[in-house]
């Protein structure tokens, strides 16, 4: 570690969704072994207490780079919202908080580096990357998305413009928690928190996230017109808009 660099945690909201995920999680973790940016520490929030591949997978693959991993145990509260919150709780020594959807990695080697370089040179809080998409593991990229601001009222009624949590990076000094009542629109709340807290983002063009777009994703398992429209309403409800 080095104590003059600012420490950056990247949180990572581990499930047992499926057979592939040690392997798509695989990805990621080498992604974030392979950074320049030398202060970094991983925390990993597993949902289940019997993932012993998992484990073994995160210390072999992470080894050297820090890491924490939290286990979340059966019939104790789940869910993605629980589960980014447990790894978040266990950031509050760092500078900067990365979380990273297990489906997805890193670009390059210099994400962790250039992020937090940005920020450091900037009066913002907050960043939101460009993201380029792969499909499954056929290694294919595709459709850039260039984060942009919606507009709060818009963010409330689900129009996603910044991406997923993967793509932003903002100070821990930020109170971000993830509202367990808010599911497929997530992301929609988590960036209304942190506009109310520190105005817009810092939007940074280069994609330096890949989202991996797969049937194993945790929102395949939603039935997304019906969530989305429960999330619009409790939205509404918690930002004044109604």
């Amino acid at each position: 570690m080095k104590d003059d660099l600012p420490l950056v945690n990247i949180c990572i909201p581990v499930y047992h969704s499926s057979p592939g995920v040690p392997k798509v999680l695989d990805q990621l973790l080498i992604s974030i072994k392979a950074q320049s940016y030398p202060n970094i520490v991983t925390i990993a929030s597993v949902q289940h207490s019997d993932l012993d591949p998992y484990s073994n997978a995160i210390s072999n693959v992470i080894r050297g780079r820090g890491l924490i991993t939290v286990y979340r145990k059966e019939g104790e509260p789940s869910g993605p919202a629980v589960n980014t919150n447990s790894a978040m709780s266990l950031a509050h020594r760092s500078d900067y908080i990365k979380i990273m959807n297990q489906d997805d990695f890193l670009n390059s080697p210099t994400v962790i580096e250039e992020m937090v370089t940005t920020l450091e040179n900037s009066d913002s809080k907050w960043l939101a990357s460009a993201c380029i998409h792969t499909h499954g593991d056929s290694g294919d990229r595709y459709h850039l998305h260039t984060p942009h601001w919606p507009g709060e009222k818009n963010m409330v009624e689900g129009v996603n413009c910044i991406g997923c949590p993967s793509v932003v990076m903002f100070d821990s000094s930020l109170a971000l928690e993830c509202d367990p009542d808010i599911l497929y629109a997530m992301d929609c709340d988590m960036w209304i928190q942190l506009f109310r807290q520190a105005g817009l983002p810092i939007i940074y063009n280069k994609p330096n996230i890949v989202v991996r777009v797969w049937e194993n994703q945790l929102t395949s398992q939603l039935n997304i017109p019906r969530q989305l429209e429960a999330d619009k309403i409790a939205m509404r409800k918690k930002y004044g808009y109604v």
